[in-house]
Parts: structure tokens; C-alpha cells; sequence
């Protein structure tokens, strides 16, 4: 999959497009119903293959206060090409985007999310128990990182 975005902090130039790569052609298909508006993370654009679709986390700016983030969990369907949005936990719809990552754990969506505004950085581990499902989000622990080890990418 390939994602192209043209774009300024108030909004996007053009909707962004985005195109699949078939196997079958050796081509790529653009796809272009119900594409999300959302940003993605452009340093760390990880992703991760879950019941049956590519998962993302992205995010936009609120457009009610300054410096405010929504975030949430973009997904995208590789057997009917539908993107879908999934919620993230309260606690990490307004955190800052560049200290949220994802990975799987298990068969489930696993959020890393990091905290180093204090003298010792943490990393709070969230797993969303049941796909789809907001109220299935739990925070499994929070482990404080002594050293400074970088960012972690599975569980």
C-alpha cells in the first residue's frame, strides 16, 4: 500500500490518495472511496496486519483548541479494500502522536504509549482485548525505563 498526502497544519491541499499493490497484476490500483483524512506519523510509520487488515495509528488536529491532538487507530481491509476507524482509549485520544506506537501482541492491537517529560521515562502498554471493540481497551502495566533504550516495537 502506498499513501500520498499533500498538506498544511490547517488542512489537506488535495484528499489524499492512496494505492494498492496487486500481486495478481504486478500493478498498483488506486483506491479511492472512504479514504480517512487523518495524518499519519511519517518517521515512525509502523503498521501492523490484524484480522485480516493493516492497522496504522494516525491522527488529526482539533479544530476546538490549539495544540490538541485526536487520535485513533486507522485500519484498513486487504480482502474488501474498506478503510475502517477504530477508537483509542480515552486516556491516549488527546496525547501527543509522537509518543504513541503500535504492534501486536498476540493476536491482539497492542499501543505503546511513552512518557519522558519526567526525569525517568515510562512506557504504559495498552491491548485492545476484543478487535473492534473501545471498552476492551486495558492498560496492562506501566514500566519504568532507567536507561535509555529507545523505543520498543512488540510484545
Amino acid at each position: 500500500m502506498e499513501s500520498l498526502m499533500y498538506g498544511t497544519e490547517k488542512g489537506y491541499l488535495v484528499p489524499p490518495e492512496v494505492k494498492v499493490f496487486s500481486l495478481s497484476t504486478g500493478s498498483w490500483k488506486p483506491i479511492s472511496s472512504n479514504v480517512p483524512p487523518y495524518n499519519m506519523l511519517d518517521y515512525c510509520w509502523s503498521s501492523v496486519f490484524v484480522n485480516g487488515g493493516i492497522h496504522w495509528l494516525g491522527y488529526s488536529h482539533r479544530k476546538d483548541r490549539d495544540q490538541s491532538y485526536c487520535n485513533l487507530i486507522m485500519g484498513f481491509n486487504v480482502g474488501d479494500e474498506i478503510f475502517k476507524d477504530m477508537n483509542l482509549p480515552k486516556l491516549l485520544v488527546d496525547a501527543n502522536p509522537f509518543n504513541l506506537s503500535i504492534s501486536v501482541c498476540g493476536e491482539m492491537i497492542t499501543v505503546f504509549q511513552y512518557d519522558n517529560r519526567l526525569k525517568s521515562k515510562r512506557c504504559s502498554v495498552w491491548i485492545m482485548k476484543e478487535y473492534g471493540v473501545v471498552e476492551s481497551w486495558s492498560k496492562q502495566f506501566t514500566i519504568e525505563i532507567l536507561l535509555d533504550l529507545g523505543r520498543m516495537v512488540s510484545c
